[in-house]
């Protein structure tokens, strides 16, 4: 499960996804605070926690794939037959489950094997029906 420790960033303020902050590497440190990191010229480090505000959203990778080879991660909106579910943390179960309009339920291999990822909930919150 190499995929186990990847994240993604969504940004709340510019609403989309992003990789880099004002041009800066993103770094996930261990106590989950999210830093930019950056070097001057002669190779000195300066880190700054630029989510004081909450404006960026870190979203972990499950480490699975769906039946299409992709790998899902949190908030990712999925289709299992004929229902739509998102993939969320659970700290009481310590676990990804998968939330619906009809239950909640543990979110396992099997489901992954059969699960496509539709989208995710901030850029398809309409494909969950729900106003």
């Amino acid at each position: 499960m190499e995929d186990r420790l990847k994240f993604r960033i969504w940004d709340n303020k510019e609403k989309r996804y992003v990789e880099e902050y004002l041009d800066r590497e993103i770094m996930l440190s261990i106590d989950g605070t999210l830093n930019a990191c950056a070097y001057d010229f002669s190779g000195n480090r300066s880190i700054e926690d630029i989510n004081k505000n909450n404006r960026f959203e870190v979203e972990f990778c499950t480490g699975l794939k769906d039946k299409n080879g992709q790998l899902i991660y949190e908030n990712d909106l999925i289709k299992i037959d004929d229902d739509v579910a998102v993939i969320k943390w659970s700290d009481y179960y310590a676990r990804f489950m998968l939330e619906s309009s009809e239950d909640n339920f543990d979110f396992e291999t099997t489901y992954a094997e059969e699960c496509e990822i539709i989208g995710n909930i901030h850029e398809n919150a309409d494909l969950l029906g729900e106003e």
